[in-house]
């Protein structure tokens, strides 16, 4: 009797993700929370060599595996975000998603298997023959035929110019839905704003701190250290009033200011400065 590894791909996640975590080891010998490499370099390490492993073969496992699975990759994949932006285990993973730039792993390789399909029907494609014959009318398990209605408003593809126009029509339309299906900001209670190129020009310590006070949940704020520390107190340590969080920083009136949690996205070197967010740094 066969083994059902090859039904369920438990045992390639299993190993994929063993692999990914090994990888994601040299990023944090890359960078710490408030040293290291800037965010940008450690998205493209992770690129490199932790999603091209995490993904590999995806079109042929991702219309099979369980959610469990996909939470074993997913998991993984945070690990790697939290490492690239400095931002703690709180931090949600939609936001994660946000300040990277990066697409949540099922929702990429459903992206990846979509433009895998399209590129088969080029005439002279290896995989045409496959995708030309009709689909069995027993039920089977799911393969990347399951991806065949996606792609179908965007048949026939004639050449390789054409293929690569519907391809980044794919690329849109999972890029927009992702965006559309995130939750709302944690300190804005809505989808944030870009973040200003003009942070690149900071620190690692301050951008790290940027992206954790704009999670809500950062070294900077008693309300998070007093979730992992009952002895501190949830208050201001300027005026002494609770609680403690990212849009309190902004409304504290011993330190007044024109200056919003907005802000934190739209003028991140004016709010690190307003923060002192390299304060006590070497």
């Amino acid at each position: 009797m066969f083994s059902l590894w090859w039904r369920s791909f438990s045992e390639h996640v299993k190993k994929a993700v063993s692999s990914t975590k090994n990888k994601i080891n040299i990023m944090k010998s890359l960078a710490g929370s408030t040293w290291g490499q800037d965010k940008e370099t450690l998205i493209l390490t992770y690129k490199s060599i932790g999603r091209s492993v995490l993904e590999y073969g995806s079109p042929i496992w991702s219309p099979i595996i369980s959610e469990s699975n996909w939470t074993k990759i997913q998991s993984t994949q945070n690990q790697a975000l939290r490492i690239a932006t400095g931002n703690v285990k709180m931090a949600h993973q939609d936001h994660l998603h946000q300040e990277t730039q990066v697409l949540p792993v099922k929702e990429h390789t459903k992206m990846t298997s979509e433009q895998f399909l399209l590129n088969c029907h080029l005439p002279n494609h290896p995989g045409n023959k496959q995708i030309s014959r009709p689909l069995p009318a027993r039920r089977m398990k799911p393969t990347i035929q399951n991806y065949r209605h996606k792609v179908q408003d965007l048949l026939p593809v004639t050449d390789k110019k054409d293929l690569k126009k519907k391809q980044k029509t794919i690329h849109t339309k999972h890029v927009s839905n992702t965006i559309k299906n995130y939750i709302p900001n944690k300190v804005l209670d809505q989808q944030p704003p870009k973040i200003d190129q003009k942070e690149k020009f900071l620190s690692r310590n301050s951008r790290s701190l940027l992206s954790q006070l704009r999670s809500g949940y950062s070294r900077k704020l008693n309300s998070y250290l007093h979730r992992i520390n009952d002895e501190v107190e949830d208050k201001c340590p300027e005026c002494n009033i609770g609680p403690h969080t990212t849009n309190h920083l902004f409304n504290c009136q011993i330190k007044p200011t024109d200056l919003s949690p907005e802000d934190l996205w739209k003028n991140p070197v004016l709010a690190a400065g307003f923060l002192d967010l390299d304060e006590g740094v070497t």
